[in-house]
């Protein structure tokens, strides 16, 4: 699968504008080199369909009179956006004398990894090394240290004098009086920014067009279709805005030449405009007013979409609070343990399964609300499947399934007293992590004070396993969640297995002190309910039980949750 990618990948590649041809790399063993439009493509053995995997490098080329880091900045930011729609941004990291970039890129309906070597290779030159993989840790096992080692050996060719400059470049906020050329007469940067749709037009350096409508939203977001969204931001007194570098609206730090604006013609029309001075051309986008927006915002979609979510999953079966299965009605509420198979963490683990036995001798396996809230009525007609009968005593209980009496080994749980208090930080954890794949761990937390006042909070944490690690890679993502407001980081670290070739280390932290009220308020225990008064005015109630007399392990609507020091 990996030729019809080729072409795509070196027609980026030849920006680099060299007149001489790439001398013939270091062929792996066993892989096949060819050489088109001076660019030499290195193909590994044995890839399967669908597979992709190879590497490509290009003459060495001028530096422009720029410091290695910008020159492949640039070249990189161009060729990336102009290979396929961005699904992962570009992350750089900067080591003695060369850089490395990577990124994701979606080519041809196939998602594609990208490394870029950019190297010194002689006086006032450069060179671009590109790997391009399937997202397979075991093909990236497999060939990736490869790269590594093309990379080595041009940095060996160069010796250590050719360590890469870092010359700073005047930025876009240093040009003179604001002015930007290629605008119409009387147009009028900046002022106040028109939110809604933008036609926009990209003229290519082949005569083609690349047209597609942006979205801009007084929530300071963009959208680009339904699914390429994210935040600009904008200047009203020099009139640059910064959008999406894929669509090249943006203000380059380092080229003069690399601008986006937002400006008024001489009827008063918005209209954005910005230029990317690609090396061999100039690609020039204009953005024409088209209307209101039609679509909503991301934020605005997105609490749609979870406030759907939410109501599709609401237990519906409800009466008005307290009025459903009074306490009298219960003869026992039960947990039943099964032992599962966990395919994600490879691991057989007990489930619990609740059962609510009623005294008139029905049992409901569905519980998923407290029993004074559930409509026994609405329940048996609409989730038939769930009701059954129960016969026996304390443990030694059985259910009637299909017309036929079974054991059903059961312990009984114990409701909270009327005013009830907890006292203490309790957690739950749910996990798919495996040592081999990685995986992710979701922890929620709930603080009860004696009184009576709650806070929650949640954390999760992804990471890779031993197969990525093995590899010379790791990647972990970390999240947290409380009243305060959200905060999460993401880091990766790679190289070559054999300790020889460049460690790429990139680190994001991301902060959001936004409160949320909801997560923190009083609570009250009765029964078999929790209710929470949240900070935000709403009321929520949730099944609760202890799980012994010994308090200290409970459920909280349909998870456990047990003392956060148990294990210190």
């Amino acid at each position: 699968m990996h030729r019809p990618l080729l072409h795509t990948l070196l027609t980026c590649t030849l920006l680099v504008g060299s007149a001489l041809a790439a001398p013939k790399p270091q062929v792996p063993q066993g892989w096949s080199a060819s050489q088109k439009n001076e660019v030499w493509t290195l193909v590994p053995p044995g890839l399967k369909q669908g597979q992709v995997f190879f590497m490509q490098v290009p003459p060495a080329t001028s530096l422009q009179g720029k410091s290695l880091e910008v020159w492949a900045k640039s070249f990189i930011q161009q060729a990336s956006a102009a290979m396929g729609k961005i699904i992962e941004p570009v992350k750089y990291q900067q080591q003695e004398g060369f850089l490395v970039g990577s990124l994701g890129v979606m080519i041809q309906n196939q998602p594609v990894v990208l490394v870029f070597g950019a190297v010194p290779a002689g006086k006032n030159q450069g060179q671009i090394l590109l790997m391009a993989s399937s997202p397979d840790a075991a093909l990236t096992e497999t060939y990736g240290s490869a790269m590594s080692d093309l990379i080595a050996h041009a940095m060996k060719q160069q010796g250590s004098s050719s360590t890469a400059q870092n010359a700073p470049q005047n930025s876009p906020e240093n040009t003179a009086g604001g002015e930007v050329s290629g605008l119409p007469s009387g147009a009028k940067l900046g002022g106040k920014l028109t939110y809604g749709a933008y036609q926009c037009s990209k003229l290519l350096s082949d005569g083609e067009k690349r047209k597609y409508t942006l979205n801009l939203y007084e929530s300071g977001e963009y959208r680009v279709g339904k699914d390429d969204t994210g935040d600009f931001t904008f200047d009203g007194k020099s009139g640059r805005i910064n959008i999406d570098v894929s669509y090249d609206l943006y203000n380059s730090k380092y080229e003069e030449e690399d601008f986006s604006v937002f400006y008024r013609d001489k009827n008063n029309k918005p209209v954005i405009y910005a230029e990317n001075d690609y090396g061999l051309g100039v690609w020039k986008t204009t953005c024409l007013y088209a209307g209101k927006n039609t679509l909503p915002s991301p934020k605005a979609e997105a609490a749609q979409k979870k406030q759907q979510q939410e109501e599709k999953d609401r237990f519906k079966y409800v009466t008005a609070p307290g009025k459903g299965v009074q306490m009298n009605q219960i003869e026992a509420l039960v947990v039943h343990y099964k032992k599962e198979y966990d395919a994600a963490t490879m691991l057989t683990l007990p489930t619990p399964y609740l059962a609510l036995l009623l005294k008139d001798g029905t049992a409901y396996l569905g519980l998923r609300v407290p029993p004074e809230d559930l409509d026994i009525k609405a329940s048996r007609k609409y989730e038939p499947n769930l009701w059954t009968k129960w016969k026996g005593k304390g443990k030694s209980l059985m259910l009637l399934e299909k017309n036929s009496w079974k054991a059903f080994p059961a312990d009984p749980v114990l409701p909270a007293s009327k005013g009830e208090k907890i006292k203490g930080e309790f957690k739950h954890i749910d996990s798919s992590y495996n040592f081999v794949l990685g995986g992710s761990t979701f922890t929620e937390y709930y603080t009860f004070d004696a009184k009576g006042n709650f806070e929650r909070s949640s954390s999760s944490l992804y990471s890779t396993g031993n197969l990525q690690a093995n590899n010379g890679e790791s990647l972990s993502s970390a999240s947290y969640s409380d009243k305060e407001g959200n905060s999460g980081s993401t880091g990766y670290a790679g190289g070559n297995t054999n300790g020889n070739g460049p460690a790429v280390v990139t680190s994001v932290q991301k902060s959001d002190k936004n409160p949320n009220p909801e997560k923190a308020g009083t609570y009250t225990l009765s029964g078999y309910t929790l209710q929470l008064k949240q900070g935000d005015g709403k009321v929520v109630r949730k099944l609760f039980f202890f799980f012994d007399k010994k308090k200290e392990d409970f459920w909280i609507e349909d998870s456990s949750f047990y003392p956060s020091n148990r294990y210190d």
